[in-house]
């Protein structure tokens, strides 16, 4: 998303929950106190739904003027849920790169965000509203694949992490060789 977002002229920052050192929410909590945020968004995933909603509900609190939007594959297959339990304005339904871009070409000129193609939201009766989208097509695939800022990924500090979560190099060489073959088939 971010570089797609990037080529339409849109600043851009990532928090990765995964490299940051120390407690995400304390990372989390530095990096929103940095700047005034327009939209934070939150990926979701069903193994980590406990950790993206506390994100979420830092973010809320500390940047209570963004747009917040969940997007990623538990809000796209349990809107309803995602809305229920998160402090979200709305969900995005599948690929982003569309609905984020609209988002921001909207809240460029005061436009109203409802009934984005590709998101989900609560209305004022109370249900959840979709708003469906067609899957990208090649070109705007591959642009999509083309477009990610590669370079600006932290792999250094997110194997770090992990590393020593597993604290790999702390074990004897043949456990060592045993947890990185165990890793490899995961």
């Amino acid at each position: 998303m971010a570089g797609v977002l990037e080529a339409a002229d849109f600043r851009v920052s990532v928090f990765d929950p995964n490299s940051c050192e120390g407690s995400p929410r304390e990372a989390l909590r530095n990096v929103l106190a940095r700047d005034e945020w327009n939209v934070v968004g939150i990926s979701t995933t069903g193994m980590t739904l406990q950790h993206d909603l506390e994100l979420a509900h830092v973010a809320r609190l500390l940047a209570p003027q963004a747009v917040l939007i969940a997007g990623g594959m538990e809000a796209t297959f349990d809107p309803e849920a995602i809305l229920r339990l998160g402090p979200f304005d709305f969900v995005v339904l599948g690929e982003g790169e569309r609905p984020l871009l609209e988002t921001g070409k909207r809240l460029r000129v005061g436009a109203s965000l409802a009934g984005i193609p590709g998101t989900a939201f609560r209305g004022t009766d109370g249900q959840v509203h979709c708003s469906p989208q067609p899957a990208l097509n090649h070109t705007e695939l591959r642009a999509s694949i083309f477009a990610v800022p590669y370079e600006k990924m932290p792999y250094p500090a997110y194997w770090r992490r992990l590393e020593k979560s597993y604290r790999v190099h702390e074990l004897s060489v043949r456990a060592e060789r045993e947890a990185l073959l165990e890793i490899g088939r995961a």
